[in-house]
């Protein structure tokens, strides 16, 4: 209130406020970072290029405009340009488009080594949370023999949420027809030839159990932490025997880390020709895109995605392979082409032996508890360690727990925060947290049976 005018005056004093009725920006959404190569050149006004090799750039600014930015010097739409308007077709309002091409790439190890480099960079770019490598598929041949789009992909999604930077990865597969529209022997070709792990998807192979010991044998998206690994610089894929280990003893899945989407597509946007209309594509951008839209309790299964058509629907035994052998496919409906299972690519031998991440519901409704603690521990930071203080600490915990069971993201949770003598003195405070998490419906079955009456 301010100082009355006439405060010697006995009276009623008034004042109006303005700024009650401001509506507050909206908050940003999760950032797909879209990583392929353009040969634009435009230049800010300071000179710098929009599209600066390896240079993240779009952060807060108009999906569309970062897309007319990284077209390429003739005009055309690049890979990278396309693969925004995808994302944000099917929903992505966030959206970081990053150039790797510095010196030309034309081969599938040059997009591997500038990959490399981009992603040796963006380690330390905080605004990551859904990561595609445009233009890679998991089945790319032309790569040296220790080498794969899809580890590579996956490590660096768990070495940045090692550092406290939670990501997910999406990139697709090779099409059924590399040169129109696939028949329906091209079809059934590619699945057969996905779902059996054939050539280099062999270490993607997270289902086969050959010896009949709940192991899959062939897998090699296993975690680890030795220097090429950690520094993102050489990471080839790791065997079981050799994988870093969680502090249960439990060998790493990075395959949790990434969902490969297997989707021959059309795609409709502002980048599609006239004639005919639309171009093909793998359906990874649009994918994320659809993920970025979404609430993380809420799974894209069953839900339609926006932008694109099918160029050969699946039939429920094809769906039925892909989705077993946890590719993310689409499935024609009534109501439109809807993605059929959302998975990750954690290993899934069967019921009762896979990893707890199966689910791309699972993956970011941990994500969203550990920014939620991180963000209420931060105040505590530089504080005194002692009971108030951990006291306090722990009422904040529960209140932004208790706002994930509100939301329906968390069904229950429990945790414990301790601090013994000696965490004290390096100042450290512990929280061990489990949680419940909502878990997706996926199949409702029904039984039907006749009755002379009832």
């Amino acid at each position: 209130m301010a100082s009355p005018r006439f405060p010697n005056i006995p009276g009623v004093d008034v004042e109006i406020q303005d700024g009650n009725l401001k509506i507050p920006r909206p908050t940003r959404g999760p950032v797909v970072v879209l990583l392929g190569k353009t040969t634009s050149t435009q230049v800010r006004a300071d000179g710098i290029r929009y599209a600066e090799p390896f240079e993240p750039y779009g952060l807060g600014i108009d999906p569309l405009d970062v897309a007319n930015r990284f077209k390429n010097d003739d005009g055309t739409y690049s890979e990278v340009s396309k693969a925004i308007l995808e994302s944000y077709a099917a929903g992505a309002k966030d959206v970081v488009a990053v150039n790797i091409e510095a010196s030309g790439i034309s081969t599938d190890q040059q997009r591997y080594d500038a990959l490399q480099e981009a992603y040796y960079n963006l380690q330390n770019f905080e605004s990551i949370d859904i990561v595609v490598p445009v233009g890679t598929t998991i089945d790319a041949s032309g790569l040296d023999s220790d080498k794969n789009f899809g580890y590579q992909l996956a490590n660096f999604c768990y070495q940045v949420t090692r550092n406290n930077n939670e990501a997910i990865g999406i990139l697709g597969t090779a099409p059924a027809n590399t040169s129109g529209t696939p028949s329906l022997s091209d079809t059934n070709f590619w699945v057969n030839r996905l779902s059996s792990f054939d050539g280099v998807l062999s270490i993607y192979d997270g289902v086969t159990d050959v010896n009949v010991d709940d192991i899959p044998e062939n897998y090699e998206f296993y975690g680890s932490n030795d220097e090429d690994h950690a520094s993102l610089l050489n990471p080839t894929p790791v065997v079981r025997a050799s994988a870093a280990q969680d502090q249960d003893g439990t060998p790493i899945d990075v395959g949790m880390y990434i969902s490969v989407c297997a989707m021959d597509v059309n795609m409709y946007n502002a980048a599609a020709p006239r004639n005919p209309g639309f171009y093909t594509g793998n359906g990874a951008s649009a994918y994320a895109g659809m993920v970025a839209a979404l609430p993380s309790q809420e799974a894209p299964t069953n839900k339609i995605i926006a932008g694109v058509t099918i160029q050969k629907p699946l039939s429920k035994p094809q769906l039925q392979k892909l989705n077993r052998s946890r590719f993310v496919c689409l499935e024609q409906k009534d109501k439109g082409l809807v993605v059929s299972n959302a998975m990750t690519g954690a290993f899934n031998v069967n019921y009762y032996s896979r990893s707890d991440f199966v689910n791309l519901t699972s993956v970011r409704i941990v994500y969203d508890a550990l920014e939620l603690i991180r963000k209420v521990g931060d105040p505590f930071v530089g504080g005194p360690n002692n009971a108030a203080r951990r006291n306090a600490l722990d009422s904040a915990i529960d209140s932004a727990l208790g706002s994930m069971v509100v939301a329906g993201a968390v069904q229950n949770y429990n945790y414990s925060i301790q601090s013994t003598p000696i965490d004290q003195i390096l100042g450290y405070i512990n929280v061990n947290l489990e949680i419940v998490p909502a878990f997706e419906v996926k199949k409702i079955n029904v039984i039907v049976g006749l009755r002379a009456s009832l």
